[in-house]
């Protein structure tokens, strides 16, 4: 089951973090007949918004043996607007462990209208898995999924592995200057607080997180994967396979197809969120819009997040705009690992 969560702090619970900052935890396990007779896969996928990991969600969205849900934790701070993370992460935690036990009752009380129909999940359509029998009789499993006619079709139904995604930090302050979050920012925060702040949290919280891993190797060893989205968006196929080995499924040929799809701009955005990219393009936009004193005030205060991820910090304003100047060092990771080559 994958969920899409925000919160502020660390707890352990079953396989649960939460963490302190807003973040996309993704809980996924096998649905298929063959899947159901082995023990479950549950795997969250942390990131921080605007970072790329609802590209992620879409490569396990599309496989038959994921069930995959988005953001069930959105409810819980859309009805608590003016509580801080620091309050909502306790329910947040409640909430995350009902849903490992395959319980989702406790969500209703969060609900506008306590979950009388599933279109109050405001991202349902999001998931296939809602999408299609048994869930939604509606649609037909032939059929191909689009989110759109899932909207139409199904409104009115009623309702243990841990992988870590990032991006440059400079390209996600870039993207969430243009993208409302006023709400989660001050969830995060308090009210009205600057990118600057936001990105400082966003920073030590990446930094906390893979320190966090590797202080409980033990423990995480072999459960811990780390994963940079632009790693993902230029070699898709082979990150993909690799995320795929890592919780257990199949590599599928049509996900070649969708992988590639998704990196050329090829799928048709029909709803809130927008996943198919030129991936190259995306990931050095932000040197075109960004101005230098901003770029230079993210590197300083993701300036351990930066070396410990890859990240390579520009000193000029002509580096920024010369697309030859790199900005990423290579990175080669297993579970969790740092490995950069520059």
């Amino acid at each position: 089951m994958l969920f899409r969560i925000r919160s502020l702090r660390f707890f352990s619970l079953v396989a649960v973090i939460i963490f302190l900052l807003s973040f996309y935890i993704f809980i996924l396990f096998p649905f298929s007949l063959i899947s159901l007779q082995k023990r479950p896969v549950h795997t969250i996928i942390l990131s921080s918004w605007r970072s790329g990991s609802s590209f992620l969600g879409q490569i396990f969205n599309h496989h038959p043996d994921v069930f995959y849900f988005f953001e069930p934790g959105h409810s819980i701070w859309n009805r608590f607007q003016q509580e801080k993370a620091e309050v909502l992460h306790y329910p947040l935690r409640d909430l995350m462990h009902s849903f490992f036990k395959c319980d989702v009752s406790p969500l209703y009380s969060y609900l506008p209208k306590g979950g009388k129909r599933i279109s109050e999940l405001v991202f349902f359509p999001e998931s296939r898995a809602l999408c299609f029998p048994p869930a939604c009789s509606a649609s037909y499993p032939t059929e191909v999924y689009n989110r759109f006619q899932c909207l139409l079709r199904c409104g009115d139904i009623s309702l243990k592995r841990m992988e870590e995604t990032l991006r440059d930090p400079r390209a996600v302050t870039s993207s969430r200057i243009h993208v409302s979050l006023t709400v989660d920012d001050n969830v995060l925060t308090g009210n009205k607080p600057s990118i600057i702040q936001i990105m400082s949290k966003i920073c030590c919280a990446q930094v906390s997180i893979y320190n966090f891993a590797r202080a409980a190797k033990d423990f995480l060893d072999e459960r811990y994967m780390l994963l940079r989205y632009e790693d993902l968006a230029r070699e898709p196929n082979f990150n993909i396979r690799k995320v795929y080995k890592f919780v257990g499924l199949q590599f599928l040929n049509h996900l070649k197809t969708l992988a590639y799809n998704m990196t050329h701009n090829k799928i048709k955005s029909d709803g809130f969120i927008t996943y198919s990219l030129e991936s190259e393009s995306a990931i050095q936009k932000w040197r075109e819009s960004m101005d230098f004193p901003m770029v230079m005030q993210i590197q300083e205060v993701c300036k351990e997040a930066m070396e410990l991820f890859g990240y390579l910090p520009l000193q000029s304003k002509d580096d920024q705009k010369n697309p030859s100047v790199s900005i990423i060092a290579q990175r080669r990771m297993k579970n969790g690992e740092n490995q950069n080559e520059k």
